[in-house]
């Protein structure tokens, strides 16, 4: 649509992104003479009456909200029986793509976003909208530089008969559904609340407090298991702020704060207490120390001549013992001391390519898999993936078509093809945990299992585990652990090879081999369906190519 002009109005200057209903340009509204955002109805969903009438819900929503922490709608028209909605034109970044970049926020710099978020949802709840869709995506940062409320397009109003859910199905993203949501039960104030704690909690721990590789277990967490301790992956936080978002995240409705006025206040309340109890920490060790010194200048402690001598000579023995005990420690662990090199020397190799690979913008990634399950025939894949921001995109080998994620909305289409559809099911979603990254971050308990090779210009890390080594959580993530049941293995191990480029420790190749033999099956093991394969081979290799970036499919 670049060059075109809408009602004479509006020139299309470029597209910006794109959702579950339109996409989105840069548009220069001549009228007024100002920058706008139009998000334009996709062509095959114009005829879709359940999707139009979102799609203006969407610009009614918005336009009933007047809010600096809100993202205004300017206009909603059409043009050759298209619709589409006028928008203030955002700066970005999302809060999606902060999270991916930084990882955990401090606290304080949480607090102040969270609380910006809450002042628009609060005025959107004031005109009986819940919007139902809360998420790091969601969140975005104005021209203004204030952080924004984004993307009403899944709002229901609490005033209305019509209830979404029932005839659309469950709307919302399952990693920061509310229980009540996950259940497809009557939704409120509540359970949008819920959703933001969920972002409160990846924003000061770096991860969402349940995950699991099929979106109907994500549900099921959410409905039944507990939160997890938020101190345990970020020791630093206050335990008041804990408190709250552990209210916050209460799964009977009723138990959780009742506005996002509450909740702010609270927020606030909970960063002025961690501040008072570090001031009075300070200012009792202060007067303690003061009052030592001033004690031992009153009273100076009185040592006899041959005390005096005695310290003296105690010195001289003292050091005596632990030149002596020097000695014998270095001697008796110089092998142990040897090990311990090598493995800070791995240690200092897989943090500074990490470091390396958080610089990339995107990556691009070639990816082989075999696997056989049991007695079945060998399956292979292989795919050309690259991973930028929130966005993946996966190019099949021997196939026209490919996918291209952004966020959790995924589009299908042939490379070629100019328009691409949306779709619910995106078999590629997965390659998003392929990413080196993601290894070398969960490998840092496995260190002590670690040796390293070098060859010219390569270190070679190898690790070989077993059964013992607990190395599920390491590749949880991946296609055939789709397969392994933990309760149920016998006898299993994992060899993985690390290639990292000397030069400028970027990881070239990763090589992983795994093989699980499950126990012979039972009453018990038929009854639950534990394991359906009594074994898994498997192979996945992959090469990173270089930098990768994404571009429209336009």
């Amino acid at each position: 649509m670049e060059g075109q002009k809408l009602n004479d109005r509006y020139l299309i200057i470029k597209q910006i992104g794109k959702g579950g209903m339109g996409k989105v340009y840069q548009a220069k509204d001549e009228r007024l003479g100002r920058n706008v955002a139009i998000k334009v109805m996709y062509d095959n969903l114009k005829e879709d009456e359940e999707f139009v009438r979102r799609f203006i819900q969407e610009a009614k929503a918005l336009a009933k909200i007047s809010h600096p922490h809100v993202i205004q709608v300017y206009n909603v028209d059409s043009a050759d029986k298209t619709s589409y909605i006028v928008l203030e034109l955002m700066k970005g970044p999302t809060l999606r793509q902060k999270l991916d970049e930084q990882g955990k926020i401090h606290y304080k710099e949480t607090i102040s976003i969270i609380s910006k978020v809450l002042k628009g949802l609060s005025k959107a709840h004031q005109f009986g909208i819940i919007h139902r869709d809360i998420k790091p995506h969601n969140i975005m940062l104005g021209m203004d530089g204030r952080w924004k409320l984004m993307d009403l397009g899944a709002s229901k109003w609490l005033t209305s008969f019509s209830d979404l859910t029932n005839s659309v199905g469950i709307i919302g993203t399952v990693q920061y559904f509310s229980p009540e949501q996950a259940q497809g039960k009557q939704v409120g104030i509540p359970s949008d609340l819920y959703s933001v704690g969920i972002v409160l909690y990846e924003m000061l721990t770096g991860q969402l407090p349940f995950q699991a590789n099929e979106k109907i277990a994500i549900a099921l967490k959410h409905v039944t298991e507990p939160v997890p301790d938020p101190q345990e992956f970020n020791p630093d936080l206050p335990d008041e702020l804990c408190r709250v978002l552990l209210k916050l995240l209460e799964k009977d409705p009723s138990k959780r704060y009742r506005s996002g006025e509450e909740l702010m206040v609270y927020l606030e309340k909970s960063v002025l207490k961690r501040k008072k109890d570090v001031r009075k920490e300070e200012i009792k060790k202060s007067i303690q120390i003061k009052q030592k010194e001033e004690l031992n200048k009153a009273n100076p402690p009185f040592i006899p001549v041959w005390k005096r001598k005695g310290i003296w000579i105690g010195g001289i023995f003292s050091i005596f013992l632990l030149a002596t005990g020097y000695f014998i420690l270095t001697t008796t662990s110089e092998a142990e001391s040897a090990l311990n090199q090598e493995q800070k020397s791995i240690q200092n190799i897989l943090e500074r390519s990490l470091r390396k690979m958080e610089q990339m913008k995107g990556i691009q990634l070639e990816i082989d898999e075999q696997r056989q399950l049991g007695n079945s025939l060998e399956k292979t894949q292989q795919a050309n993936v690259v991973l930028q921001g929130n966005q993946l995109f996966v190019m099949f080998a021997r196939s026209e078509i490919a996918e291209h994620m952004e966020g959790s909305t995924c589009y299908r289409g042939k490379i070629n093809d100019s328009e691409w559809l949306a779709t619910k099911v995106c078999m590629s979603s997965i390659y998003r945990n392929y990413h080196p990254k993601e290894l070398l971050l969960k490998s840092k308990p496995y260190i002590r299992k670690m040796l390293k090779k070098e060859q010219d210009d390569t270190y070679i890390i190898q690790m070989k585990l077993n059964e013992e080594d607990h190395f599920y959580p390491l590749i949880d993530k991946y296609w055939e652990m789709r397969e392994v049941k933990p309760m149920m293995v016998e006898k299993c191990s994992l060899h993985i090879n690390i290639e990292i480029d000397k030069s400028d420790l970027q990881v070239k190749e990763v090589d992983m081999n795994l093989n699980v033999k499950h126990k012979n099956k039972n009453w018990l093991s038929n009854w639950f369906g534990l394991s359906r394969f009594s074994s898994i081979q498997a192979k996945t290799y992959t090469k990173v190519v270089g930098i990768g970036s994404i571009r429209s499919s336009n």
